[in-house]
């Protein structure tokens, strides 16, 4: 009976570890890359202009993290910088983006009718004038932007027109194709930083601390991280740490207290499953791990996401995933109006 998980316990001893958005106090892998990103925002310190940067790799390699991670940093050492980090694939045109950069400015945002963009820009500018406040601002997902030439110029030519000084950094996968125009790029010429992709040597360094600081004691052996490290070496780091996730669920779910190799069969089985519809994208993965035979409200759904993505990307996702059969939607109708019920197939 001492191996058996009592329904008042659990495996994970600090679950935010496997969130989408946790970053890990030891960074590791990525010091050369964290470097250059610091060196892009030293002149900052010493009142000149930052470097602008362009920030490549491939989905999961530590490019978000690592720009959280300086600016983090950066802003505890300095005061008179602005650092502003902005996810295009959320905030994509013109107006939602500059309205970011107003809130990080001046503290709140402008109003969402009837104020002309101008205006916002004029307030940004003015302000960063008036304090004497150098403003970094990392484009992350940077494909997404709509008006990417407008939205880059206008920021660097600031220096021109208002006497301030800022900084822009782009951050997208290898073969995205940002359209920049030959106005932009000469204003922008920005400093490339590459991010590879993890080796499987590293793959196993960052899985394994995920688990010591995730996982309680022996719940997991290096056996089944070896595994899962030689499936995340095919696909990427958080298709790696979602796998690990869901093979202690499995194990959860049996009342066991160690993870077995049947549970790493079940939870790869799932995700064999969904790769062999061609699903690739990891919030698919996240979206089908949340899901349970009873079905959930797709309101409710949605409550657990929303700080991964839009509603407009769920709704978009919810749609893919059942056109891949990989879901069904039973839509219910009550006093309060229609709900779906969505359940994995």
């Amino acid at each position: 009976m001492a191996d058996i998980l009592w329904h008042n316990q659990t495996l994970f001893k600090n679950p935010e570890v496997f969130d989408f958005a946790y970053i890990p106090e030891s960074f590791e892998h990525r010091g050369g890359q964290l470097q250059a990103m610091a060196d892009c925002i030293k002149p900052a310190f010493n009142n000149m202009k930052p470097i602008n940067c362009k920030i490549i790799g491939e989905t999961a390699t530590g490019k978000t993290t690592s720009v959280k991670i300086v600016f983090n940093e950066a802003e505890k050492e300095s005061s008179n910088i602005i650092f502003c980090h902005i996810n295009c694939s959320i905030s994509h045109n013109i107006f939602s983006l500059f309205s970011q950069i107003h809130k990080k400015v001046l503290g709140h945002t402008p109003p969402s009718s009837g104020f002309p963009l101008k205006d916002v820009y004029d307030n940004i500018m003015k302000k960063l004038k008036s304090s004497k406040k150098t403003l970094i601002i990392a484009l992350d997902d940077a494909v997404y932007l709509e008006e990417i030439n407008k939205v880059i110029y206008d920021l660097l030519r600031a220096c021109e027109i208002y006497n301030t000084k800022v900084g822009v950094w782009i951050v997208g996968l290898p073969n995205e194709l940002f359209a920049l125009d030959e106005k932009t790029l000469s204003i922008f010429s920005p400093h490339q930083i590459n991010f590879p992709k993890y080796t499987k040597e590293e793959i196993i360094n960052i899985l394994k601390k995920r688990a010591d600081y995730g996982l309680y004691q022996n719940v997991i052996s290096k056996q089944i991280i070896d595994k899962i490290a030689n499936e995340t070496l095919k696909k990427d780091l958080r298709f790696g740490i979602e796998l690990l996730k869901s093979c202690v669920i499995e194990a959860e779910n049996k009342s066991e207290k160690a993870v077995e190799s049947d549970d790493f069969d079940s939870a790869f089985k799932k995700f064999s499953k969904i790769d062999g519809k061609e699903t690739k994208d990891e919030k698919e993965l996240i979206i089908l791990n949340l899901l349970t035979q009873e079905g959930i409200i797709s309101g409710e759904l949605f409550e657990k996401l929303k700080d991964k993505m839009s509603y407009s990307s769920y709704y978009r996702l919810i749609d893919k995933l059942n056109k891949k059969g990989l879901i069904s939607i039973e839509e219910k109708f009550s006093n309060t109006g229609r709900t779906r019920v969505i359940r994995p197939i």
